[in-house]
C-alpha cells in the first residue's frame, strides 16, 4: 500500500444510532398528529355551524315561499324542520360530543338542549325570533347569533382550540 492513501471501510449504522433516528421521527409524527386532531375538532364545529345556517336560510325561503310561518325544531341531538309542515327538508345532525345551546332574545341564559327541544318561529314575512346558538365539543366552542331581519349571521365568537 502506498503511504497516503487510505482505504475506505464501507460499515452500516449501529443500533444506537438507528434508535434515535426512530425517535426523532416519532416525535415529528405525535406532533403532526396533534395538530391534525386539533384541526378536526375545530373544523367540525365550523362545518355544524355552516349547515346550520344553511338550513335556516332554507326554512325562512320556504316560509316566505309558501306564505305561511315555519318552525325549526332544536333538540340535543338535531336541529330539523318542524315535522308539521310538510315535506321535512332535511335535518342537520349533532354528535353526542358536541353541545348544543340556544339562546332567545331577550334572555341572556344559554338553554342546554338536553332532554328537551325547543321551536324556532320563521314568519312568511322573512321575520325570525332572534336566536343564538353556541356549539361546544372539548375545549372548542362556537357562537353565533342570528339577525331576525335575514336570518343571517348577526355576530360570531369563538374559541378553536384543540381537545
Amino acid at each position: 500500500m502506498k503511504p497516503g492513501l487510505q482505504t475506505s471501510r464501507h460499515r452500516g449504522f449501529t443500533l444506537f444510532e438507528i434508535c434515535i433516528a426512530l425517535f426523532i421521527v416519532a416525535m415529528l409524527a405525535s406532533l403532526v398528529l396533534a395538530v391534525m386532531t386539533q384541526t378536526s375538532g375545530s373544523h367540525r364545529l365550523t362545518r355544524l355551524r355552516d349547515d346550520i345556517v344553511m338550513e335556516v336560510r332554507q326554512t325562512r325561503a320556504r316560509a316566505m315561499q309558501e306564505g305561511h310561518p315555519c318552525r325549526i325544531e332544536i333538540a340535543k341531538e338535531s336541529l330539523r324542520l318542524d315535522e308539521t309542515n310538510p315535506p321535512s327538508w332535511g335535518k342537520v345532525e349533532i354528535s353526542d360530543d358536541i353541545l348544543l345551546e340556544v339562546q332567545f332574545w331577550p334572555s341572556d341564559k344559554w338553554v342546554r338542549m338536553e332532554k328537551k327541544s325547543v321551536q324556532w318561529l320563521f314568519q312568511p314575512t322573512g321575520l325570525c325570533e332572534p336566536v343564538s346558538i353556541r356549539l361546544t365539543s372539548g375545549d372548542s366552542w362556537i357562537a353565533f347569533q342570528f339577525q331576525p331581519l335575514t336570518a343571517g349571521i348577526d355576530s360570531e365568537t369563538y374559541s378553536l382550540e384543540g381537545k
